[in-house]
């Protein structure tokens, strides 16, 4: 219900809405900690919180993709038929 209040408010197509405001939603807490983490303490803080971000982006980057990789391999399509990635011809 929230999500599709927000999205009539901000007369987002429901999909958008769905990939950018619960992803939003998702990275609040990231930002809020980081944040609070500067504001008490700004030389450990900024360590803290840099290490933080790049530990989730790493994250994301290995074993979020890695799984989406190995799960979905067996599901591939071809544009016009050709094997090639990104589906180039000549």
């Amino acid at each position: 219900p929230c999500l599709e209040m927000f999205s009539r408010r901000c007369r987002l197509p429901p999909r958008l809405a769905g990939v950018t405001l619960l992803a939003l939603g998702n990275g609040a807490p990231d930002i809020s900690a980081t944040l609070n983490a500067v504001v008490d303490d700004p030389k450990e803080g900024t360590q803290l919180c840099l290490g933080s971000l790049t530990g989730g982006g790493m994250f994301v980057g290995t074993i979020v993709a890695g799984s989406i990789f190995l799960l979905g391999r067996g599901d591939h399509h071809t544009h016009r038929g050709d094997s090639r990635v990104g589906g180039a011809t000549g």
